[in-house]
């Protein structure tokens, strides 16, 4: 019997149904365990690297972090694997990208790495809800349930408060200034992301070209932002190394990600945020997919 297309993207008929299938890719992804591993190894080694190397508050060493918080939101969002292991996730790169810097005890980076991973997981929802209008998709198992939208707009509450707290978003213009950037971060980073959605090259391409314009234009937005709130022209160059370089190294950290998590037999992006190709779309009446949480829920994780 011909299974539909949309089911078998989805990430309950995954587990729910074909032993065989499933076996057949384990086999495959197997041959590429050791690779996998090497490479996890070296990314583990050259991130403690750079990280320890700009331990210093500058623009490179803040903004390199936010292209890892960037990924991390973007795998709280989407990532296959149970909810609390990317809550987990989530809450230890905080703490490492924090830790790293100079001065480690100051709230300011871990309540603005926090605050970015939020961004960065709501902009994941966002930007794929989008491209499921655009493109005319239904995406019924990407919903919140109740309890996953209480516990977003908890943490987004928290944050908020947090950093009403701080002293640097005392100055209202400065602090508006740090949210908004905060939000083109997110954004921009979250497109970079956007490939891993795509099934065939020619999504792939579209993708990422957009992605890399997204990119190119950005620090223009940012000298933009910073000049209309604070009333002040920041130097253009040292904006544009710090917002190509983080883009530059959420290319160079995500995509050896994937290769990494297909060779220990799973994936990093959950098969239910594929997306749905064009000519599959037909007339027929959709088949009823059971609503699960995509934050707090485990049916269909891949851990």
């Amino acid at each position: 019997m011909e299974a539909d297309h949309d089911e078998a993207f989805s990430s309950t008929a995954i587990h729910a149904g074909d032993d065989a299938s499933a076996d057949s890719y384990d086999l495959e992804a197997t041959k590429w365990l050791v690779p996998a591993a090497l490479v996890l190894f070296a990314m583990l080694l050259l991130e403690i690297v750079v990280l320890l190397a700009w331990r210093t508050p500058s623009d490179i060493g803040i903004f390199l972090r936010f292209g890892q918080a960037g990924i991390v939101g973007f795998y709280l969002a989407c990532g296959w694997a149970k909810w609390w292991v990317r809550w987990l996730v989530a809450a230890g790169s905080v703490l490492g990208l924090s830790v790293t810097m100079l001065q480690p005890q100051d709230p300011v980076s871990y309540v603005m790495f926090g605050v970015l991973i939020v961004i960065s997981a709501g902009f994941t929802f966002l930007v794929r809800m989008i491209v499921a209008v655009i493109r005319g998709e239904s995406s019924p198992t990407q919903r919140f349930t109740i309890f996953g939208l209480m516990l977003v707009t908890g943490v987004v509450a928290v944050c908020t408060v947090a950093l009403n707290q701080l002293p640097e978003f005392q100055d209202t213009a400065r602090g508006s200034s740090i949210i908004l950037m905060m939000a083109c971060f997110g954004l921009c980073l979250i497109a970079q992301c956007s490939p891993l959605w795509t099934t065939n090259p020619r999504q792939a391409i579209a993708f990422a070209a957009s992605a890399i314009s997204l990119a190119l234009v950005m620090p223009f937005g940012i000298v933009g932002v910073i000049y209309v709130l604070q009333d002040q022209m920041p130097e253009m160059w040292n904006v544009v190394t710090a917002c190509w370089g983080m883009a530059f190294t959420t290319w160079v950290t995500l995509y050896p990600l994937v290769f990494v998590f297909y060779g220990m037999g799973g994936a990093l992006v959950d098969p239910s945020w594929k997306l749905k190709p064009r000519h599959e779309r037909s007339l027929k009446p959709a088949r009823v997919q059971p609503e699960f949480d995509v934050l707090m829920g485990d049916d269909g994780d891949g851990t």
